[in-house]
């Protein structure tokens, strides 16, 4: 009797703890760095943060079904720029936008190849901070390097777009978060003679 009071015990302190973790790792933001730990020490096999995106897999099929055309510009980036008609906005008929709701850095980077698809002459890269909160900023900062550095190996012009501040509640952290992304963002753009804009 004292054996099976003392699993029941376990077994509701273990889900007590496992609600309370589920609740406050998500709205505190440590979800991302749980999963990347875990995925980066092979302790799950759990898919990339933009794999997850039900956005992201259907944009990747659609791009595979666009005609195979050029673009001299290319927005590259998030809602942000999924949300916009940008030759409409600009006025012209060769921007291509790849933006995907939701999406990251390591997303961007991961799906470059259907930037060099469209032959661009130009890069435009913007985040407006999805993985802020959940991956440390010298990583995220470690990932707009490679993709400048890939961009210009296919020939193609970056442009660094700064991350956006956030307006809603509870923003102050991330805030601070894209602030330092974005000092770090601009010190590499003038070393590298890279052209970053202040948005």
């Amino acid at each position: 009797m004292k054996e099976k009071k003392l699993k029941l015990s376990l077994l509701f302190n273990l889900i007590f703890l496992l609600f309370f973790l589920n609740h406050f790792v998500f709205h505190l933001g440590i979800k991302r760095v749980v999963e990347v730990f875990l995925r980066e020490n092979k302790i799950v096999d759990m898919p990339m943060g933009y794999e997850k995106n039900p956005a992201y897999g259907l944009a990747i099929r659609l791009y595979d079904a666009y005609l195979p055309r050029e673009a001299n510009i290319v927005m590259l980036g998030d809602s942000i720029t999924a949300a916009v008609d940008w030759n409409e906005l600009l006025g012209r008929a060769d921007v291509a936008n790849r933006g995907i709701g939701g999406d990251n850095p390591e997303g961007f980077l991961n799906r470059l190849d259907y930037v060099y698809k469209l032959s661009p002459k130009i890069c435009f890269l913007q985040a407006s901070g999805n993985d802020i909160l959940g991956m440390p900023i010298k990583d995220i900062y470690g990932i707009y390097l490679q993709i400048v550095a890939e961009l210009k190996k296919h020939d193609i012009i970056p442009v660094i777009q700064a991350a956006l501040h956030r307006s809603i509640k509870d923003s102050e952290e991330s805030n601070r978060r894209i602030t330092k992304l974005n000092e770090m963002l601009k010190q590499f753009a003038q070393e590298k003679q890279v052209d970053f804009l202040d948005l």
